[in-house]
Order: structure tokens, then C-alpha cells, then sequence
């Protein structure tokens, strides 16, 4: 794949990037938290087989799930795992780029990163609120032919959603899987205005 290629899946995850400032916001007094248990879990995978000569079927892909995190029947983020060929890596065999990543569908949408694109892992009790720093999208995975690399290790990444003047945080428990895959298990959001969520929180009295 030409380096332009490259360029093209960067910027896609980095679209809208831009940390925003955010007014004082009004706090509710009563929580409003919506869980939801993804059962079976959704796993995603870019690679659907290794090929013994060091090749991988298919090739080129890009694998995309939406997720409708506040059940308003509209998607709010992106979740993609995608791979391409490098170069042909002699007796070492091929050698491929392989992206995870996150992206949220409306410049409203944000998910919490380390200033730098990379998705910040998120503790289980976590107080997940305005501290964070907020980004549109966000890398879950780098790796292959590439001098920049990252692996997100955690099990939390932290959400935050503005509909209709209404600031809402959550979460979403996943990790990576193999075959550059990304398990996706269960998610929250508080639907009460400008309200914090605890990582890991389900219900109202947590």
C-alpha cells in the first residue's frame, strides 16, 4: 500500500481531534445510568486467517462496528480494525500495518485519550467526568512497519456525549483480542445532565 494510503488511515482517526473547552455545566441531583450487557460479546477482526508463508487473508481489509451507546437507535462511535501490506519481507515473509481504533460520529461525541490520540485505559471505580481529556478519536492499536507504536492495555475507555444540551459520561468495557481484533462486553451512560459516572457503575445507588 502507498504511503498516501497511510496517511489517509491516520487521518481518519484523527478527524475533529481537538480538544474542547467546555462551559460551566449544569449538575444534576439524581442519576440516570443505562446499562447494557452486549451478550454474546461483539468481537471484530481485521485478519480472518495467517496464511503459513507469512501471508494474511484477506490482505487489505477494514472491519467497522457502530454502537448505539445511549439507545437512542442513532450511533454515536465507530469501532474499526483494519490491516494492509507493507512490503515483502524476504525469508522473514510479509509485512503488514495493523490499526485499531475508536471514532465518534458527531463533533459532539468525545472519548478520553492521553493528550495524543491514544485511548487512556480507564480504572474500574474511576470517577469519569470534565477531568479527562476528551478527543474525538482515538487509537486502540499501532503496531507492524511503522516507527510509532501503541497497544492499549486496559479494560475501561470513558465516553462523553452532548444531545441536545445534554452532557452525558460513560463507558465501554472491551480489550484486544487476536487476529487484530477488538472484544466489545458491556457499556454505561449517565443520562442525568453533566453528571459523572464511576467506571464500572450499573445502577443509580452504586
Amino acid at each position: 500500500m502507498k504511503p498516501l494510503n497511510i496517511l489517509l488511515i491516520l487521518s481518519s482517526f484523527i478527524l475533529f481531534s481537538c480538544k474542547k473547552e467546555s462551559p460551566p455545566e449544569h449538575i444534576d441531583q439524581v442519576d440516570n445510568i443505562y446499562f447494557y450487557d452486549i451478550s454474546p460479546d461483539t468481537l471484530i477482526h481485521s485478519v480472518q486467517y495467517y496464511i503459513p508463508n507469512g501471508s494474511i487473508y484477506p490482505e487489505d481489509t477494514n472491519v467497522h462496528f457502530l454502537l448505539d451507546i445511549d439507545s437512542d437507535s442513532i450511533a454515536d462511535f465507530s469501532f474499526a480494525s483494519s490491516h494492509y501490506f507493507v512490503s515483502q519481507g524476504g525469508s522473514s515473509g510479509k509485512h503488514y500495518n495493523f490499526f485499531c481504533g475508536i471514532s465518534a460520529l458527531s463533533a459532539d461525541y468525545s472519548i478520553a485519550t492521553m493528550n495524543n490520540n491514544d485511548a487512556k485505559a480507564i480504572t474500574q471505580g474511576e470517577i469519569i467526568n470534565n477531568d479527562l481529556v476528551f478527543l474525538n478519536s482515538a487509537f486502540l492499536n499501532v503496531t507492524g512497519n511503522m516507527p510509532y507504536h501503541f497497544y492499549f492495555s486496559g479494560d475501561y475507555l470513558a465516553i462523553k456525549i452532548t444531545k441536545n444540551d445534554v452532557i452525558m459520561f460513560g463507558w465501554i468495557k472491551l480489550k484486544l483480542a487476536d487476529r487484530n481484533g477488538i472484544l466489545i462486553e458491556e457499556y454505561a451512560i449517565n443520562k442525568a445532565n453533566g453528571n459523572s459516572i464511576i467506571c464500572g457503575q450499573k445502577n443509580n445507588h452504586q
